[in-house]
């Protein structure tokens, strides 16, 4: 379900906006170093890569493997922790 705002209503607005910021800096500092002006693909690409790097990144802080006491590697559990 989306709001008005075009967002989702959860709190992936202000982090896309920083990707997308992110992505901008970085070729704005690296500009002397480009050989041609990237295209339109070429930030988009950059964007959903930056994108994934992150859902990656915020996935595997809230993803705790928990021991069983045994310390067999069949009896590994992964919780996904709630908090934000």
């Amino acid at each position: 379900m989306t709001t008005q705002s075009g967002s989702r209503g959860d709190s992936s607005a202000p982090e896309a906006e920083d990707v997308v910021h992110d992505v901008t800096v970085y070729l704005l500092e690296k500009r002397d170093d480009l050989t041609a002006i990237p295209g339109k693909a070429y930030f988009l690409t950059a964007v959903r890569n930056g994108a994934l790097r992150w859902l990656l990144y915020a996935w595997s802080r809230r993803t705790v493997v928990m021991d069983h006491p045994e310390d067999h590697p069949e009896n590994l559990v992964a919780n996904e922790s709630r908090e934000g």
